[in-house]
């Protein structure tokens, strides 16, 4: 808990690759500082306020998911207002077999999200820099312990590319394609290992810094 009055609040959304999880683990999570939305915070500083809020399984809004994600974000913003930033960390579980979902309707799902936080964020930022949707790395097939649940997703995780960054476009927010920046483990072939835990905090720090800088000039 960050206690500045005036720190600024970011909420990160996700599932078990926000909240941590160890790759090749069922539910051990990399400590605190190590996790993205740590490394993130350490970076930014006492003028913010990063909020973790990761859950293994959760999907965009999977129907027959006990975590669906679109069902808990309401009671997740009103706890947590207000708000500056959102940044949805999605997609992943989606893919899974049994749910039998294209990449359109997985990103028709995250459209969802972003629309329900779009209409409780305050107006500290510019209306472009409020939402950040976060396209997951590829499913690595040949990676040594890849879930079946998971067998024969990559294709489909690859379009989720360019469908989540249709959803930006069109819901006025930032995409940033994970897929430039780092890799899912070689280990479980879904969750990000340390390094890219470092990595993911790091970027996320340097754009966010860029809204402040052009918002004070």
């Amino acid at each position: 808990m960050n206690t500045n009055p005036q720190a600024k609040r970011i909420l990160c959304y996700g599932d078990s690759n926000t909240r941590g999880v160890i790759p090749g683990t069922e539910a051990q999570r990399y400590s605190i500082d190590k996790r993205w939305c740590g490394i993130l915070q350490n970076k930014l500083g006492l003028d913010y306020e990063v909020i973790e809020e990761g859950l293994d399984g959760r999907t965009t809004n999977q129907e027959f998911n006990l975590k669906n994600g679109l069902r808990y974000l309401p009671a997740v913003l009103e706890t947590n207002l207000p708000l500056n930033i959102v940044i949805f960390y999605l997609g992943t579980n989606d893919l899974k077999i049994e749910y039998q979902t294209t990449a359109e309707e997985i990103a028709d799902g995250l459209k969802k999200l972003v629309n329900l936080a779009r209409v409780s964020l305050n107006t500290d930022f510019d209306l472009d820099n409020k939402i950040i949707i976060l396209t997951p790395p590829l499913i690595k097939e040949n990676s040594r312990n890849l879930a079946l649940e998971f067998k024969d997703t990559r294709i489909k995780s690859s379009q989720l590319v360019t469908a989540f960054k249709s959803v930006a476009d069109k819901t006025h927010s930032i995409c940033l394609d994970l897929n430039q920046y780092l890799d899912a483990s070689d280990i479980d072939g879904i969750h990000l290992d340390l390094e890219a835990h470092q990595k993911l905090g790091n970027l996320l720090a340097e754009k966010i810094s860029t809204f402040s800088a052009s918002e004070s000039k």
